[in-house]
């Protein structure tokens, strides 16, 4: 009978501490949860907010791509008349005469 007083004097604090213990991690966890729902919709918004960025950059590299090949297409119509010995006038070839 003593044994058994012991050990329930012995085991009984640990008893008491183990809700204490479980309910603090069942807080941390669910402050975790919280922590990362909050995260999971900041990083939503910043999805959307970059996926819009990207879409006027894209609008943008395409007009500029536009650019680019005409700058390159004049660029040869003028190498071409200046070989055959005209003046390349933005649209056509003027003979020099």
């Amino acid at each position: 009978m003593k044994l058994k007083k012991a050990f329930i004097l012995l085991t009984a604090p640990a008893l008491l501490a183990f809700p204490a213990d479980a309910l603090a991690q069942k807080a941390e966890t669910e402050n975790l949860s919280r922590q990362v729902n909050t995260l999971s919709i900041a990083l939503k918004s910043w999805k959307t907010v970059l996926a819009g960025q990207l879409d006027v950059l894209d609008t943008e590299l395409s007009s500029l791509r536009a650019d680019a090949d005409r700058i390159s297409s004049n660029q040869s119509h003028s190498h071409s008349c200046a070989n055959n010995g005209m003046l390349f006038n933005g649209s056509s070839c003027i003979p020099l005469q």
